[in-house]
């Protein structure tokens, strides 16, 4: 059945208004330069990936219409809160620094006294919803780690780091979380656990923050894991350092493992930024460009870590989540971002 007269008139009206509403368009953004998110370099608009373009176009559109632009917003994150591990890195903290022992000089890896011949201890609980909506009540413990050569690489000296145990019906179920727990350098005695409490905290609250992205996240089932690992073979022949490299470029670009990282990253970032602009009474001289992304991400720890095993698809979602919580930090404090 052809189109009516009426249908033909409005289809021809709304293109007309669309071209007139591009030249107006194009006569705004003609010469200016934005900046590319894939890259952090400032481009001319036709230059920009057309997802960008198409967010400044509706940016200018919603303007024209008298509606408020879109605050910039975290890329690439899941939603943790942020508090809740706060508040739990505090307690756990508090929990070592009191912790009573016959000899604070002793190695904590050679009695873990507190745990009365047991690896871990239980310091609290948490209820978590994740991302599908399914809420889950998990324990948090404190338990006895491995000891880990480079420890400092990643920015830590008392913490080695987590896990989240999860529990699976099949080999396609991607599980539920049955607990967090915080790792603990056996090489530490408990005098200096004591002694530098707030640098315990901090360390504690960035693993927090990277596992508790995995009890809100989708994880991979086992029989997922398996297909991922089979994308990076290891030759019969191949030497141990290559066995390594293989197994940290599967584990380092795991969906799951890039998003919780990317977190971290982004909690390191946001501290970066806060410890050069923290003071700054003039937002618009906080920096955000390309630059100024690299250099915080040049002061993230746990960008060091593992940014040698991403691969190119990856190390780009790190980049742009580096580079929209730069500018989403000038921008809280009132700087304006283009």
């Amino acid at each position: 059945m052809p189109p009516s007269r009426k249908a033909v008139a409005q289809t021809w009206l709304r293109q007309l208004v669309a071209a007139a509403q591009m030249s107006e368009f194009r006569k705004e953004v003609e010469g200016k330069r934005f900046r590319n998110p894939e890259t952090g370099n400032q481009v001319l608009f036709q230059s920009l990936p057309r997802k960008e373009q198409a967010r400044i176009f509706a940016e200018w559109r919603g303007r024209q219409r008298g509606e408020e632009p879109q605050k910039e917003r975290e890329r690439g994150l899941v939603e943790v809160d942020r508090d809740d591990a706060k508040q739990h890195a505090s307690h756990m903290a508090d929990v070592i620094a009191g912790w009573k022992v016959r000899d604070p000089d002793e190695r904590i890896g050679d009695r873990f006294a507190p745990a009365m011949g047991l690896r871990s201890v239980l310091t609290g609980g948490m209820s978590v919803t994740d991302v599908r909506g399914r809420r889950t009540d998990v324990p948090v413990y404190l338990r006895l780690g491995k000891p880990t050569r480079g420890l400092w690489r990643a920015g830590r000296h008392f913490v080695t780091g987590g896990r989240v145990p999860t529990v699976h019906r099949s080999e396609e179920d991607p599980g539920r979380p049955t607990g967090v727990h915080v790792e603990l350098n056996p090489d530490v005695t408990y005098r200096q656990l004591a002694e530098n409490r707030d640098a315990v905290e901090r360390e504690i609250y960035s693993v927090m923050i990277h596992e508790l992205t995995h009890t809100r996240d989708v994880m991979e089932s086992p029989a997922r894991l398996k297909r991922l690992r089979e994308r990076h073979p290891v030759p019969e022949e191949a030497g141990a350092a290559e066995r390594m490299d293989a197994r940290n470029r599967a584990y380092y670009n795991r969906p799951s493992e890039v998003r919780a990282f990317k977190r971290q990253v982004a909690e390191e970032v946001r501290r970066a930024m806060r410890r050069a602009y923290g003071n700054e009474e003039e937002p618009e001289w906080i920096e955000a460009d390309a630059e100024t992304v690299m250099k915080m991400l040049e002061r993230a720890p746990t960008w060091e870590r593992v940014r040698h095993f991403l691969n190119p698809k990856n190390r780009r979602k790190f980049l742009e989540t580096a580079a929209s919580v730069v500018r989403k930090f000038k921008e809280e404090r009132g700087g304006a971002v283009s």
